[in-house]
């Protein structure tokens, strides 16, 4: 028996992962970047908290032609789970998982000399030649090459028997910055770099760029945050729908006299005779332990207050003015609940965190459950 089957029984929290929001937000991609744009979409970090292999078949059968993850591993798990579209890899060094990376048929984000060393190394005999993207550093400052040694790279696997260049590439550091100075810096080098080079396709773009930037879509956009329903631009709305619900389920009810207190700390202490109940939900699920004292989950259409500290695996919340509640009433805590919506932003803003943290940070613990998903 599963984990996650005992998980779902045994402790009811759970996010539901709705794929015709997917396929809703791949659409609006796709109409805003043009059918001239191809989309290489991003499912790595378990496709951001989403369940990483349910996603990548539902993309790949609404069309999406690549995939992108950050780890070898992430890219053998969906070779595994019998995905055959093509996985481009961002991760920096491949030498402990070079032969993987041939034998899997990966295409792995090259650099510098020494990670094509690591790459021609494992070369398997008589083995077709690998895809590579080359990844030009314009100004984000990670990884990449820097403009002075990108035409002997260029020049390398452009003679190389091991590898078939398929695309030149860059990352941007400040596409959702209001100033766009080192945006634009970043696409001035890039262009200088790649525009007298047509024979070979470019990509640039995340989620921030392509809805705001047309000018860096090229052949192919990177979407990650904006598939899973989030807005990369305000001034620039793709029209995207929530992909992820978060929901409990209240395990646990208690009243406390004014004055009585709940949670670690004691930092919550009734003004009145309250009414509270116990969701079987806290930071080791993700939830977000920098919430406290900001943070509401939706009962029957309300925002219900989360009192006191989080802990490990448990939240409290003020259920005093909202009747009818019961044991086993669900709570949500991220999504739609009537008319009441909480989004990932807002937990986001509660806790100080990236919308992105918000996402992966949903805990292995909590099962995933598909919804219209392609499987």
């Amino acid at each position: 028996m599963s984990e996650a089957f005992v998980s779902a029984r045994e402790r009811p929290t759970w996010v539901e992962v709705d794929h015709e929001a997917l396929r809703h937000n791949l659409k609006q991609i796709q109409r805003h970047v043009g059918p001239h744009v191809s989309v290489i979409a991003v499912v790595k970090a378990n496709a951001y908290g989403h369940g990483a292999l349910d996603v990548a078949q539902t993309l790949v059968g609404a069309g999406v032609a690549k995939l992108a993850v950050a780890t070898v591993a992430e890219g053998l798990n969906l070779r595994a789970g019998g995905i055959e579209a093509p996985i481009m890899v961002f991760a920096g060094r491949y030498e402990i998982a070079a032969s993987e990376v041939w034998s899997a048929r990966l295409e792995p984000v090259v650099f510098d000399h020494s990670v094509l060393d690591s790459l021609e190394a494992e070369r398997p005999k008589a083995a077709p030649k690998l895809a590579v993207h080359l990844h030009l550093d314009s100004g984000m400052g990670r990884l990449g090459c820097s403009p002075a040694d990108f035409p002997a790279l260029l020049q390398r696997i452009g003679a190389s028997e091991a590898f078939e260049l398929v695309a030149l590439m860059t990352h941007f550091a400040c596409a959702d910055a209001s100033d766009d100075a080192h945006f634009r810096s970043q696409l001035e080098v890039f262009e200088r770099q790649t525009q007298p080079l047509p024979q070979w396709d470019r990509h640039a773009a995340n989620s921030a760029a392509l809805a705001g930037h047309p000018g860096s879509h090229y052949d192919w956009v990177r979407p990650g945050l904006a598939l899973y329903g989030v807005e990369p631009s305000q001034t620039s709305p793709l029209g995207l729908k929530p992909v992820m619900r978060w929901c409990t389920r209240v395990e646990h009810q208690r009243t406390l006299q004014a004055g009585e207190s709940v949670g670690y700390g004691a930092r919550w202490r009734a003004e009145r005779e309250s009414h509270v109940g116990i969701l079987p939900v806290g930071y080791a699920d993700g939830y977000p332990w920098s919430a406290e004292g900001r943070a509401v989950v939706l009962i029957h259409g309300q925002k219900v207050p989360v009192i006191g500290a989080v802990s490990m695996d448990l939240i409290a919340v003020d259920l005093t003015d909202t009747p009818g509640v019961e044991i086993g009433t669900q709570a949500v805590l991220v999504g739609r609940d009537g008319g009441a919506q909480i989004t990932v932003e807002d937990m986001a803003a509660w806790s100080g965190r990236l919308v992105y943290e918000v996402m992966t940070s949903v805990g292995v613990r909590v099962p995933r459950r598909h919804l219209g998903s392609a499987t």
